[in-house]
């Protein structure tokens, strides 16, 4: 009963069940302004630019609507999420491994990082994950090589986007944008986003 009125604020920005429920059993009491702002967006398939300061739940608000949508039967990569360092794609696949098994889903997922080597980093690839977390070089170089399928990817995740537009590596992120499918829905994800970074 205690849950009842959390789940219910997630369940109204149209979240599944298991993600409200997760996040009710995370300890979250209601979403923050840039969730309430962000899930339905993501959740309507829509490109998005979500910025607001860090520590205001930026990552739960692309990761929640993604769980939400996965469809766990299939064998298919439905998101990637592209970040400018090991540190934080490490982080950002904690908080996935987090809210997945607070909601009680099994997501596969895995890392593609330039550190790991080729061959280790096929042996991950081959459990087929749901979500791919990394750096862009590298998602890049596995997409063009044809280790992975972007065809299905559904979402698109940039996450502190204005690193990843910067002048040394804007040409790596374009070149994996211009990989993924017309259809992908393209998040940009910074506690700021500057003019330059949205155009």
């Amino acid at each position: 009963v205690c849950d009842y009125a959390p789940m219910q604020d997630f369940t109204d920005l149209g979240l599944s069940l298991a993600v409200a429920r997760a996040f009710a059993a995370l300890g979250f009491e209601a979403p923050t302004e840039i969730q309430s702002l962000a899930i339905p967006a993501i959740m309507a398939r829509r490109d998005a630019y979500v910025s607001s300061a860090t520590g205001t739940g930026k990552t739960f608000a692309y990761l929640a609507p993604i769980i939400s949508s996965l469809d766990l039967g299939s064998r298919s990569l439905q998101a990637v999420v592209v970040t400018p360092t090991h540190d934080l794609a490490a982080q950002i696949e904690r908080e996935t491994a987090r809210l997945a098994e607070a909601a009680g889903l099994e997501v596969r997922m895995t890392s593609a990082l330039g550190s790991i080597p080729l061959k280790r980093q096929l042996e991950r690839l081959a459990e087929k994950p749901h979500v791919l977390v990394g750096s862009a070089g590298r998602i890049r170089d596995l997409a063009l090589g044809g280790h992975i399928d972007l065809s299905a990817c559904a979402w698109a995740v940039l996450d502190e986007a204005d690193r990843l537009f910067e002048n040394e590596a804007i040409d790596i992120t374009s070149e994996l944008l211009s990989a993924l499918p017309g259809t992908c829905c393209r998040l940009l994800v910074s506690a700021s986003l500057p003019n330059r970074t949205v155009e």
